[in-house]
């Protein structure tokens, strides 16, 4: 009976995740930006692939489409960076990222300006 409950234990705690530990996300997928103030036409689309904690992608705007840099997530955070080059202009973007629920909350630093954009999964 002793060795039936400490099995059926043994089993409870391998099948359960440690409490504060978040399980395993995968940010691979298409996710669409809501950012405040800017008109709706104006959609733009993070296409992301991971690879274990690295990050790989492209951001997707009506201006072109811009490779993702420096890509890495570890639990439900994330990083990277941007550069918006068009002719002359070039812009260095760098984006942190948390998982809340179903969207990530990013917070994005472009030269002076810090913005917040929401980005969910687009279906």
């Amino acid at each position: 009976m002793r060795f039936l409950v400490a099995l059926v234990f043994a089993l409870f705690a391998v099948s359960v995740p440690a409490a504060g530990q978040p399980r395993g996300v995968d940010f691979t997928g298409v996710w669409k930006l809501e950012m405040s103030g800017a008109p709706a036409q104006s959609e733009s689309r993070l296409d992301l692939k991971m690879e274990g904690k690295t990050l790989t992608g492209k951001l997707k705007t009506p201006h072109g489409e811009f490779p993702i840099e420096n890509g890495s997530a570890e639990g439900q955070d994330l990083f990277f960076n941007v550069v918006i080059q068009r002719d002359e202009y070039k812009l260095k973007t760098t984006y942190r990222g948390h998982l809340f629920s179903e969207e990530i909350q990013f917070t994005v630093e472009a030269g002076e300006r810090t913005l917040q954009v929401i980005a969910r999964r687009d279906n």
